[in-house]
């Protein structure tokens, strides 16, 4: 009898958790609206003009050349970090201007436009559009990150799943430890009731 009071008393701790890992659970295998929440947004690239001869470096790892909507852009990766430079004099590019994101951002928008729209406001390297969609840029690897508001949903899902209720790593940490060990409590007591039951 002390078991059973046990079991049923960790049973409704646990039974929020437990629906939340459940429905979280089912979402997560089912995954509605994750090919556009984590959709990959890439620079409109265009077609070389003509080749050119590079005079490399030594301590070039890696190099990248391509034509976008502001001109040739040759990226070089050095220390394993990118920088970004002129390919007719290889020299390096200034930081871009407010208008030189904005056409960057908006020429790799029109892939998508139902779910883009378009550029709302630009502050920096990030641009928010009409449809609520924040776009940050990387001027030295001409990368692009999208991230909706279903992004941002699923995203309190999976904190949600893992018991990540408050902005606390500390506190996050213990709930995941407690929630963690009264599940196998709940396990070991249930088991050992159908046991002595037998």
């Amino acid at each position: 009898m002390i078991l059973k009071k046990y079991h049923r008393r960790i049973g409704l701790v646990m039974l929020i958790p437990l629906c939340l890992w459940a429905a979280t659970g089912v979402f997560f295998s089912i995954k509605p609206g994750y090919q556009g929440a984590y959709q990959k947004l890439y620079v409109a690239t265009y077609p070389l003009a003509h080749s050119v001869t590079l005079s490399s470096q030594a301590d070039w790892q890696e190099l990248r050349r391509l034509k976008t909507i502001l001109g040739e852009h040759l990226l070089v990766k050095t220390n394993n970090q990118w920088q970004q430079l002129h390919t007719h004099n290889q020299q390096p590019w200034p930081a871009a201007t407010p208008a030189q994101v904005q056409q960057l951002i908006a020429d790799a928008l029109r892939s998508d436009p139902q779910r883009y729209g378009n550029i709302n406001t630009v502050d920096g390297y990030q641009a928010t559009t009409t449809t609520g969609v924040n776009i940050t840029l990387d001027w030295h690897t001409l990368g692009l990150k999208q991230r909706g508001q279903d992004t941002e949903f699923i995203a309190k899902l999976y904190k949600l799943h893992y018991l990540q209720w408050s902005n606390n790593a500390f506190i996050n940490g213990l709930l995941e430890t407690i929630g963690l060990s009264l599940l196998i409590i709940l396990t070991l007591l249930g088991a050992w009731i159908s046991v002595k039951k037998t």
